[in-house]
């Protein structure tokens, strides 16, 4: 349902911020990260989120999604995913 939203939105290019676990390549564990951007891109055959700066973010390792408020339909909208797959709409 998250990236139906997602996909809806990529024309108007929403800036986003993502919150995802980056795995340590030297060891095992990481570390959650939060990066903001613009989404660019959805590339469902890999489940990355891409955004304009080429920043790509497999879907699997997504904690949290915020997004500013978007103008959707002559309302404003703010999104909030808690967890993969799953988004929620104040209105």
């Amino acid at each position: 349902m998250k990236q139906a939203y997602l996909i809806e939105m990529i024309n108007d290019q929403p800036e986003i911020s993502v919150t995802y676990f980056l795995p340590d390549i030297k060891k095992s564990g990481g570390a959650y990260v939060t990066v903001t951007g613009k989404l660019k891109h959805f590339n469902e055959y890999e489940s990355l989120l891409i955004l304009t700066d080429s920043k790509k973010i497999p879907m699997d390792d997504i904690a949290d999604i915020e997004c500013e408020s978007l103008q959707r339909n002559n309302l404003i909208v703010a999104c909030h995913a808690t967890k993969p797959n799953t988004i929620f709409l104040i209105i």
